[in-house]
């Protein structure tokens, strides 16, 4: 192996191309009903928080799909807010 490429495979260890995640936060503070984590809830990604009034998840959904996801499998709506 070269020089070149040996540093080439150390940078690519010690400086990986993915090294962080998208999450998303669930910010519960002023839904009005109690959220429970669910089965069903977990198929969204994978979890970081789900206790307290903030979640946090990382998905390979959309936004705009996870949104729709949990708002339908928590059975929360626009009022609930």
């Amino acid at each position: 192996m070269a020089i070149s490429g040996a540093k080439n495979f150390v940078k690519k260890i010690i400086f990986p191309e993915n090294t962080h995640e998208e999450v998303l936060v669930i910010n519960l503070d002023n839904v009005q009903k109690e959220v429970l984590f669910s089965k069903e809830l977990k198929s969204l990604g994978k979890w970081y928080i789900t206790n307290g009034k903030h979640w946090i998840c990382h998905s390979e959904l959309s936004f705009e799909d996870f949104q729709a996801s949990f708002l339908s499998m928590s059975k929360l709506n626009d009022n609930d807010a």
